[in-house]
């Protein structure tokens, strides 16, 4: 007998068509021109699927490698993977680079309405869950540029919702082990997090993970054997390179923070010197102090973050409308304290520790995943709201939620106003805005010279030329592979034939036949220079951000 669909879950279901599309317009519309620029790791990431396509081995030379070795961080390759049939179908163009990103987004709409499903067990109210993923600030702009780990974010959500469902329908923990043993391959902070959830669900289900030993015993090989080229990649321990380099532990500046405290208190005479001045304690507060920001008002509602490449000035991550259902949600959570609640709970509570673990913190990046639980959350106060309001039968439940569906649409066209008139300027330099335009520039003038030098003032040149000219990736990799560059290459600057990448000396303007490029510079006063690339400005005038100059105006060269 088929179960008869009510009004309410039909409602739900259309809703969900409907939050799919509308997040996918907001993901998709102007996504090769807002994030304004086009930056490095964004090159690196695509010009690698190039490399792959064409050759099946990265940009070093390495074939189908699980992590790139990009600027020495190590990266997950598996976005590059991905990229493969995208710039084989579309071409290699910022957009096609983007856009996976931009799918993955709409992909953990719809996970975050399974996660929703399993909380409320009907469609209506998780449909809203997905409506504020859909036009949440944080998960549109995170999904608009290629963050190589975010499919890994999609996945968790999707295998806890798995996770969840098998609870009634065994079979479920399969797909969940397979979503979240991929989720590992993705980023450091889902290698700490997805443990502990595991862990902290293992503990709180118990009774219900044990029912069915062998699709337990099924789920863990699974969750194995998906992982077994992961565990062999680790012994060479260097894709741990960048969770090392950003973590708390090893900063230099916290370390000599200590040792101040350590010598002033010395130096009063005061006794007890280790009580305070001791790693434990000192590493304990500032990770407490990081851990709590992620909670504060400025972190979630006003758009405090640690660079305006990944926060929107003025606009949070959460509404603020969304703050009084955020207290009723959390209110009733913690009053009834069933399983399911406590699970979503430490959720909450775990997923900023990643972000706490390092130096720039509270960061929108790291704390990815308390997005859909904040947002479940948020819907259990409006569900709380609407119960109350229908047992005291209010003739104020229309007017009570058409209010604060009013000041959603307000947030929601204050975001869109500041996100697409504001943000691509305001962040413009913090994306490498302009160095297309400097390749494109250079591209007319390359065949006149003998040689080229690019500054490396603004951090990685050589990607960017890499891409966009694109180089070919037999002769990239030949040329980081001479003996000669082995100095370059490991500072991750290499030649790429008569191209050099380097600081721009006074000298260098002097070099016969030439074609120097360089930051907004002093240059010999009878040396104007040949062109100028300026950041993109729609309100004010264009600042420039490259000069480019030929030697042959001052060497007398023709």
């Amino acid at each position: 007998m088929v179960k008869k669909i009510s009004s309410k879950d039909r409602l739900g279901w259309l809703l969900l068509i409907f939050f799919l599309a509308l997040g996918g317009v907001l993901r998709i519309a102007f996504l090769d021109k807002i994030p304004q620029g086009f930056n490095w790791d964004e090159a690196s990431i695509g010009y690698n699927g190039y490399s792959l396509l064409k050759t099946g081995k990265d940009e070093f030379g390495r074939p189908w490698p699980i992590f790139l070795e990009a600027f020495g961080e190590y990266k997950t390759g598996i976005y590059s993977m991905l990229l493969v049939p995208v710039i084989k179908l579309f071409g290699l163009s910022i957009f096609t680079v983007r856009a996976p990103n931009a799918i993955f987004g709409c992909f953990l709409i719809l996970a975050s309405f399974y996660l929703g499903l399993q909380a409320f067990k009907k469609a209506l109210p998780a449909s809203l869950v997905a409506g504020l993923v859909a036009i949440s600030p944080w998960a549109v702009h995170t999904s608009r540029f290629a963050l190589e780990w975010y499919f890994g974010m999609a996945l968790a959500v999707g295998g806890f919702g798995f996770l969840l469902a098998s609870r009634k329908k065994r079979y479920l923990m399969l797909p969940a082990a397979l979503f979240l043993a991929v989720s590992f391959y993705s980023y450091h902070a889902l290698r700490l997090l997805v443990p502990l959830l595991l862990f902290s669900y293992a503990v709180i289900f118990r009774k219900e993970v044990l029912k069915e030993k062998k699709i337990l015993f099924t789920s863990l090989i699974i969750g194995f054997l998906v992982l077994l080229p992961l565990m062999n990649s680790m012994r060479s321990n260097k894709w741990f390179s960048r969770a090392l380099d950003v973590a708390i532990f090893g900063s230099k500046e916290v370390e000599s923070e200590l040792m101040e405290d350590m010598y002033r208190h010395t130096v009063s005479g005061l006794p007890f010197v280790r009580v305070f001045n001791n790693k434990v304690v000192f590493y304990g507060k500032e990770i407490l102090d990081k851990y709590l920001a992620h909670f504060s008002p400025q972190f979630l509602f006003s758009g405090q973050d640690v660079t305006p490449r990944i926060g929107i000035e003025k606009v949070g991550k959460l509404y603020y409308v969304s703050l009084a259902f955020l207290v009723f949600g959390l209110y009733e959570i913690l009053r009834k304290r069933n399983k399911l609640n406590r699970f979503l709970l430490l959720w909450l509570f775990l997923a900023p520790l990643p972000s706490s673990l390092t130096t720039d913190s509270p960061h929108a990046l790291r704390s990815l995943l308390m997005i859909p639980v904040l947002q479940i959350i948020t819907v259990y106060g409006m569900v709380v709201s609407y119960r109350y309001l229908r047992l005291k039968k209010s003739r104020l439940i229309i007017p009570f939620f058409a209010f604060f569906s009013l000041f959603y649409f307000v947030g929601f066209v204050y975001f869109l106003w500041r996100f697409f008139l504001f943000f691509p300027e305001d962040s413009a330099n913090f994306w490498q805005d302009g160095h297309k335009q400097m390749v494109e520039k250079f591209k007319n003038y390359r065949d006149r010279f003998e040689k080229i030098v690019i500054t490396t003032h603004y951090g990685q040149p050589h990607i960017f030329v890499a891409f966009f000219m694109p180089v070919d990736p037999n002769f990239y990799q030949r040329e980081v592979a001479k003996p000669d560059q082995q100095e370059i290459f490991n500072e991750r600057i290499p030649h790429l034939g008569k191209i050099e990448f380097r600081q721009i000396s006074a000298d260098d303007f002097y070099l016969p036949n030439t074609l120097v490029i360089t930051e907004n510079r002093a240059a010999p006063e009878n040396l104007p220079p040949l062109d100028v690339v300026k950041t993109a400005n729609r309100f004010y005038e264009e600042p420039v951000l490259f000069k480019i100059f030929d030697t042959n105006r001052l060497t007398g060269e023709k």
